[in-house]
Parts: structure tokens; C-alpha cells; sequence
């Protein structure tokens, strides 16, 4: 990596994974470290 650059690559996170019927296993706190690593991403 190159010094001072960093990136964030999310790959498919699908909003039906987390329908009531079929949810994601701690599908909740997935989605909410996700966010988190979004936020870290864009203020670094």
C-alpha cells in the first residue's frame, strides 16, 4: 500500500439479506460494523 492512501473495498451487501423472513445471522450488528468502517474510511 502506498503510504498515506488507504481503501475500504465492501463487497455485495444486499438489502433483501435482511428482510425479517431470511435475516442474516447478527445480520444487526453486521450492517451497524459496516457503517463504522464507512465512517473510519471517509475520515481518515
Amino acid at each position: 500500500m502506498i503510504k498515506g492512501y488507504a481503501a475500504l473495498l465492501i463487497i455485495d451487501v444486499q438489502v433483501g439479506s435482511f428482510k425479517e423472513e431470511r435475516m442474516l445471522y447478527k445480520g444487526i450488528e453486521l450492517l451497524k460494523n459496516i457503517q463504522l468502517l464507512i465512517h473510519k474510511a471517509r475520515t481518515v
